[in-house]
Order: structure tokens, then sequence, then C-alpha cells
């Protein structure tokens, strides 16, 4: 019944999409206060999965709407070797108006998800500025500044402060309530995930062209399992951006694109974990090994060494643009 639910969420997502103005407006004081409460862990994970479903849901519908408009097929593994010959000269004009459409459908989607949940988010708040940073540079910094101390920039990203799913469910003041207790990330750590130190994540660039790039990313993610149990996982990760604005991307890494995670502290740390780096589309994507039944998973494992390459797509102006690039990591 309750994947029935969520499919039924992600759909009316791509039907808000569809039907959005093309002139985002934004959401009702109501929501931006609001403070979600949860009887148990379980019930919050539930949410947050189905936050997840909508959310997919929309960025889905808008590559679609990017592919039609300029009448192409999404890429495969298979035209990667054309599609390096092809590149040609980019007007940046071109390049402008294609992000103007894709974050104004971005901000549609945003607001239809407050709208639907009745809900604003600190990830969300994120999402907000990561597109008005393009459209609206004065409210995006305004923003920021209200939001500052749940809020971080790193590559020309801004997300929360902590690497967790939970901002999903957390209001502008990073409050949920939980079993009938109200936790804000100063007061209770266990609840919204310790924030991370230091060599629990790496990042950097990977390829660039000068107007289209992509990053990397890997370290360390808590979670939650229903009875409130804490556990990592280790994540690898890519986004995509065009003029430093987050932008739809086709990633295709090498077969031995992944990176190694050791237990920290060790004198001869021992390889616990490895996990590959994602092939997908989208902006931001990520795989994430967490299991909550392995006890393993209960400790905490670092990057180490690892190694990505790949070939990137994005559209602009009609046409397909590639970049490569490769990184060795240590």
């Amino acid at each position: 019944m309750k994947i029935k639910s969520y499919l039924l969420t992600a759909l009316f997502a791509v039907t808000l999409i569809s039907c959005s103005k093309d002139d985002a407006t934004t959401t009702d004081a109501n929501s931006e206060n609001k403070v979600l409460s949860f009887n148990s862990e379980k019930e919050m994970q539930n949410k947050i999965a189905e936050i997840t479903i909508f959310k997919k849901a929309q960025e889905a519908q808008i590559i679609e709407n990017l592919l039609k408009r300029n009448h192409l097929e999404a890429p495969s593994l298979a035209d990667l070797e054309t599609l390096k010959n092809s590149n040609a000269q980019i007007d940046e004009k071109a390049i402008l108006e294609d992000l103007k459409i894709y974050h104004n459908e971005r901000l549609n989607g945003i607001y239809a998800e407050r709208a639907h949940f009745n809900f604003t988010s600190i990830q969300s708040i994120a999402d907000e500025i990561n597109s008005l940073t393009l459209l609206n540079p004065s409210k995006a910094s305004e923003l920021f500044n209200k939001y500052a101390p749940l809020l971080k920039t790193v590559e020309a990203l801004t997300s929360p402060v902590f690497d967790n799913d939970v901002a999903l469910v957390m209001n502008g003041n990073g409050k949920l309530i939980l079993k009938n207790e109200v936790f804000t990330p100063k007061q209770n750590n266990e609840v919204n995930s310790k924030l991370l130190v230091a060599g629990d994540i790496k990042q950097g660039i990977l390829a660039t062209n000068g107007f289209f790039s992509v990053t990397w990313h890997v370290g360390v993610s808590e979670h939650k399992d229903d009875l409130g149990h804490a556990y990592y996982g280790n994540f690898t990760q890519f986004g995509g951006f065009v003029n430093n604005v987050l932008f739809p991307t086709w990633f295709y890494p090498v077969a031995n694109s992944k990176q190694n995670f050791v237990k920290p502290g060790t004198i001869n740390p021992v390889l616990f974990r490895i996990v590959a780096f994602p092939t997908s589309a989208g902006t931001i994507v990520r795989t994430d090994d967490a299991v909550s039944w392995n006890k393993e998973y209960w400790n905490k494992y670092v990057p180490t060494e690892g190694a990505v390459a790949g070939t990137f797509v994005t559209i602009i102006n009609g046409q397909f643009v590639t970049i490569s690039g490769s990184k060795t990591i240590n």
C-alpha cells in the first residue's frame, strides 16, 4: 500500500511540473514555518522516501522536457565516441537561455514540492538557492544569509551542512519533532547527524571545458534504521554544472572508477569497502552503499585511494556537448 502511495505521489509530481507556469513563484509562509512531527524513526524514513521519489520524478520529467525541446534522444554509451568528435562552438547567449529555461522549470518543481507536502525543508531551500544563483543572485544571497548556519557552498553547490537525508524533513530552522521531542542540529546530533569532520569527504573538479564542468565527491554518509540506531555508508557522487550552476548531465565513468574506504585512525589501515562511481543522468547523482543490517556499517570508514575517469554529456542550443577527465584520488 505504501509503495502504491509513493508511485501516485511521483506521478503527481510529474503533473505539477508539466502544468507549471514559466515564471516560478515562491511558497507561502505557512509551509516555511511548519515543523514535521513523527511518532517513530520508521515514520520519518517513510516520509523521506516519499519526498525522495517525488523529487526524482520531477528531475526525470525536466530532463525529458530538455530532450523533447531539442528534438533529441538520451545519449547512450555507444554514442560517446561519435559525440566526442562533434563538439562545436557554443554561443554564450545560447548557454544562458538554456540555463534560464532549465532553472525556471526547476524552481517550479521546488515550489510544487512545497505545495504538495505543505512543507519547506532546509534541503528545498538549498535547492532554491542553487537555481536563484542564476535567475536572481540577490535573492539567492539573501536566502543563503538567512539560513547560513545550516548551509554550506562547496564547488558551486549549496547544500545543508550535514550529509544526511534528514534534511528533507527539517524546516528552515533545522527543526523536526520525533517522538514528541523537538530536535535541532544544535540540540541533538544523534537525530540530525553529526557534522562531518575533515577527511570524511573528498571532492574536486574532474573535467571542464570552460563552461561545462563535472565535479567528483566521495565520503561518509550517516543514516538511521527504524529503531533510531546510527549506521554509516560511503558514497561516490558526480555533479554537472554549466557556467557554475547545476545543469542536467549524462555521466559515463569508465569501468574501473572506484573509491576505497578504510577504518580511520589505524596505523596500517585495512581496505574495508570499495564503491563504484554512478552511471546515471541528472544534476547530482550518487551511489551510497549503506545497509542497516550489517554490523560493520555501525563503524565509520573514510576515503583513501581511488581513481575516477569518464566522459560526460550535456545539451546546449540543440546539440550535445561532451567533456572527459580523470583523477587519481589520494
